[in-house]
């Protein structure tokens, strides 16, 4: 099964993945609303060049949408239709995924991103 996905992800990464659309945009931001409803936080529409893929050591480009936040910067990755990664980072060099690698759905990876992300700074040494 594993290698029907990855056959799949390839497929995917030969052709466009649609951009996000206003539904999705708008269910990240909700999300983000409520995580800080103090603050205007806004997101913004970016592709981003990684190597997703576990069998190819080729990078492609997939659309992001990418905000700031307590000095991290979010992202939400669509690999491919009802395919999602959340990452968070502080510095370019630290990168943090979700413990799932990959959501069906966009609203399960938010979520999952700002609990992991709020865990993270929780625990990190002061």
């Amino acid at each position: 099964m594993a290698a029907h996905a990855c056959i799949k992800r390839n497929l995917l990464i030969m052709t466009k993945i649609t951009d996000f659309d206003a539904v999705e945009t708008q269910q990240v931001q909700s999300h983000i609303d409520q995580r800080w409803p103090d603050e205007v936080i806004i997101i913004e529409i970016a592709d981003v060049e990684l190597e997703l893929n576990e069998i190819s050591t080729e990078s492609a480009s997939y659309p992001t949408v990418v905000w700031q936040a307590e000095d991290c910067t979010f992202l939400v990755i669509k690999a491919g239709k009802e395919e999602f990664r959340g990452l968070f980072f502080y510095e370019d060099s630290e990168h943090f995924s979700t413990d799932q690698d990959y959501f069906a759905e966009i609203n399960h990876c938010v979520i999952t991103l700002l609990q992991t992300q709020a865990e993270f700074a929780d625990n990190a040494p002061a």
